[in-house]
Parts: C-alpha cells; sequence; structure tokens
C-alpha cells in the first residue's frame, strides 16, 4: 500500500509540468564527491496525503525522490525513496501553494543547505556536515524507481599517544647494513586511521587533540577516502598516516584541514584531492594491539594499499639498497625527510631521521605575548624578518625561559639582533615553517635573504650530511 502511494505522489509531482525537466527524466548523473544544495519539502497535498520531497542539485538539475518520511534517523532503518522525474533548480526554492492537480496542497521547505554528494545511476552517497538531518546516508535502487536510503553508522575511532624515538645522529653502518630500511618521510599531517569492525569504514582522527581534549575527527573533509569500505580482512586496524596534498605546500593542506567540510571541499575540488600515506601499523587486523616488526608493518600496509585500489591510498616508498642514493632522490624532489629504522624494530624501538631543515640567519623585529606560565612574564616567541624585511615567522621553540623574560622585560636590548635559526623549506608566500632558535649571530652583519627556489639548499643540506 504505501509504495502504491509513493508511486501516486511520484506520479502527481511529473504532471507540475513547469517545473519537470522532462517526464522521462530520471537520468542521475555520475558525480565524485562534490558540495551541491539539497532540499527537503513538506508537501500537504490533498489527494495523495502529506510527504517530503528530498531534492539534490546535480549537474544542474534537482534529481528528486519522494518520501512518507523526513530522511532516516535512526541508524539502519531503511525508508523508502521514490524517484521522481529530475525537476528544475528554481523549483528547490520553491514554497506555496499548488493550485490544482492531483498535487495541490502547500508546499513548504523543511530544510535546506549544502550537502557532500558521490552519485551513479543506482547509487548515491550524501553527507550533510550539519543541521538537523546532518549525517551520512546511503541510497540504493533496489527496483525500477523504488531507492532505499539507510543512514550511515558513524565509524569507531581509534587515539594512540606517540612512543618511539627519533634521532638525527645517525651512524655511519646503517646507511650500509641491509637489515635497515629507508623510507620517505612525507610533509604532511599525521592522522591516526581506524578501520571500523562492522562497517569496514574508517574513522580517521587527528594525532592532536583539540583545547578541550576532544578527538579532532577528520571524516567529512575527506569523503572520497572515508566513504570507502575497506576489505574484510582489514577490519579492526588501525594505522598512522600522513595526509597530503600531492604537489602543494604544507599551508595548502593545513587550510583544507582547518577549515568546515563544505569548504575543505570545495577547495579540494580546486586545488586537488588529499592523499592518504600509511606509515605505520598501531592495531593488527582483528584489532590486536601490534608487535609486528617495522618490516612486517611495511610488507601489510602495502598489501592493504594493494587491495584497497584507491587512487587516494599509497604507502611511502621504501628501501634496503642504496640508501644513500634513495636519501637523495627523496630531498632532491622536493620530499621533506628520510625515517630509518631496523627491520626487526617495533614501535618504540629507536628510529633515525633525516628531515630536510636548512640555517637561516633572521632579524628579530617583534615579539609575541606569552602564554600558560609565562603569561604576563615572558614573551612567547621573536617575530624574524628577512634581508628584505619581509615577516618570516615567529621562532620560540629553542628559547629558554630566561631569555623569554628578560626579552620580555627589555625588548629594546633585543630588537634588530641577529639570529641563527633552523627551519624547515620556505613557503612560496616566503614564510618558514617549524623555525628553531639556535642562538644569536656573531658572525653575520646582516640577515639571510630568503629565497622560495630551494636548489642550492638542497646541495648544501646534502653536503652537511655527507651525502653530496
Amino acid at each position: 500500500m504505501l509504495k502504491y502511494l509513493l508511486q501516486k505522489i511520484a506520479l502527481a509531482e511529473s504532471q507540475r509540468s513547469e517545473h519537470v525537466k522532462s517526464e522521462d527524466d530520471f537520468e542521475i548523473p555520475t558525480t565524485s564527491h562534490k558540495v551541491t544544495d539539497y532540499v527537503v519539502q513538506r508537501h500537504k497535498a490533498e489527494k495523495s496525503g502529506e510527504h517530503y520531497d528530498f531534492r539534490l542539485l546535480i549537474d544542474g538539475k534537482a534529481i528528486s525522490f519522494a518520501s512518507r518520511k523526513l530522511l532516516p534517523a535512526e541508524l539502519h532503518r531503511k525508508y523508502l525513496q521514490v524517484q521522481q522525474p529530475s525537476h528544475t533548480k528554481e523549483y528547490m526554492s520553491f514554497s506555496g501553494t499548488i493550485p490544482a492537480g492531483y498535487g495541490k496542497g502547500e508546499v513548504e521547505i523543511a530544510h535546506q543547505g549544502k550537502a557532500i554528494v558521490a552519485s551513479s545511476p543506482n547509487k548515491l552517497h550524501v553527507l550533510i556536515p550539519d543541521g538537523p538531518v546532518s549525517g551520512a546516508y546511503h541510497m540504493i535502487r533496489t527496483q525500477d524507481k523504488n531507492f532505499i536510503a539507510m543512514k550511515q553508522q558513524d565509524p569507531t575511532f581509534y587515539y594512540h599517544e606517540k612512543k618511539g624515538t627519533y634521532s638525527t645522529k645517525i651512524p655511519d653502518y646503517v646507511l650500509d647494513d641491509k637489515d635497515w630500511i629507508a623510507s620517505d618521510k612525507i610533509d604532511g599531517a599525521q592522522n591516526i586511521v581506524h578501520i571500523d569492525q562492522q562497517t569496514g569504514k574508517p574513522g580517521i582522527v587527528s594525532v592532536r587533540k583539540s583545547v578541550t581534549g576532544d578527538l579532532i575527527i577528520k571524516n567529512a573533509h575527506i569523503p572520497h577516502i572515508s566513504s570507502i569500505t575497506f576489505p574484510k580482512k582489514y577490519r579492526g586496524m588501525a594505522f598512522r598516516a600522513e595526509l597530503h596534498v600531492p604537489g602543494k605546500d604544507f599551508s595548502t593542506l593545513s587550510g583544507i584541514l582547518n577549515s568546515g567540510p563544505v569548504k575543505a571541499v570545495e577547495t579540494q575540488e580546486k586545488v586537488g584531492k588529499i592523499h592518504m600515506a600509511p606509515f605505520q601499523v598501531l592495531k593488527e587486523p582483528g584489532g590486536k594491539e601490534n608487535p609486528l616488526s617495522y618490516e612486517k608493518q611495511l610488507e601489510l600496509l602495502k598489501q592493504l594499499e594493494t587491495d584497497v585500489a584507491s587512487p587516494f591510498i599509497r604507502v611511502p616508498s621504501y628501501t634496503k639498497e642504496n640508501k644513500k642514493e634513495f636519501i637523495k632522490s627523496v630531498l632532491k624532489r622536493g620530499g621533506e625527510g628520510v625515517v630509518i629504522g631496523h627491520k626487526d624494530a617495533l614501535n618504540e624501538s629507536k628510529f633515525y631521521k633525516i628531515k630536510k631543515n636548512y640555517d637561516f640567519t633572521f632579524k628579530i623585529i617583534g615579539a609575541t605575548e606569552g602564554q600558560g606560565r609565562l603569561k604576563g612574564k615572558g614573551i612567547g616567541g621573536f617575530i624574524i624578518a628577512d634581508k628584505e624585511g619581509r615577516t618570516v615567522g615567529v621562532v620560540g621553540s629553542g628559547l629558554n625561559d630566561k631569555i623569554r623574560q628578560d626579552a620580555y622585560q627589555n625588548f629594546d636590548n633585543y630588537k634588530d639582533k641577529l639570529i641563527k635559526t633552523q627551519a624547515m623549506e620556505p613557503t612560496a608566500l616566503f614564510s618558514v615553517r617549524h623555525p628553531v632558535f639556535m642562538g644569536f649571530a656573531t658572525d653575520s652583519n646582516e640577515a639571510d635573504k630568503l629565497e622560495t627556489s630551494e636548489e642550492s639548499r638542497i646541495l648544501s643540506f646534502l653536503q652537511k650530511i655527507n651525502l653530496k
């Protein structure tokens, strides 16, 4: 009976020809996680009874469905949605009275906003980030114009405190010993990924927590990854992964991850999708805390990459052979650095890290306010500028409390002083990443001019670590 009534509703909708693209237009275009408009309209039809019309703007037309209920609020509840002919974009903003015909009655907008949609002729994945019908929904065609809509269960999340130690002082034998593995260190934002035991969906959280101690969940920012269903054999697994945008600097990635989900997806449509690079296993498939060796972890992650077969998931390259050449090639192509671990190492073992950083001399031009125990007593860091007078960043790391407190009381004694720093490569906006205070300059009369080209810096860095 319900199916019959919904089919009558669909017929009534199609009879409003001024709003219907074509009575035969039931085509659902194929799209890949794009931001679009959605609307839920409550239609109090005199003949067919009250129902809801759910519409998604895809490729310039309103893909439309009719249902007796709103989108399902409860998990695992299946609601029938009967597809209607595609309507015009303009009808999505309609509210008012339909004066005659089978659809005669009042139409009002119940909910509207932005959605992130991936669609194909027989399936839709709809993510509504906020509002009263927020959630992730799957809509699957069962027969003809009938779809079943279900609300997707949120995946389970897992958090793991960082363990293990890293040293930058690499013994000579490590680079020649084939029991040591060198792996490309991706310049990205580290996250923890947990594959839900029941659904196979990934729960993705930052390794940082919010100021209130809550997990920072990133699923909605990367729906092209969070919507993947992982094979059953990987369920319960957890791993660390770097999120990055190939060919873009860290500031681009940071802008995406620190914006809202809708803005994040819109930005990725312009600059490229975020990719995921798994590099350390925290839980084995099934949920067992990981006792695997470093070599076995990399093999497992490489097999996961093969089995998932997503263009957005790639394990960083690694090798036991010719590690010196591998390191040089990583740095010369713009990589952040290399991590080296023994093949039998566990997560708590010592690893070695070659991280690309450079020596700079900058001028102090200001200071930031101290926070926490230094609030009102010391500076947070020095604001620094290059030879051209461009502000390139704030250096706080490496400063001791004595300098912070003295600079707070006697800043004039520090203004225009030159300081030595180590930092990662400059951004295109002439700033440096992660500068560390190394001391006051005694062998320089002027600050360095910051260059965005890094070829000469890479050569000097390779020379510094005896790999030129």
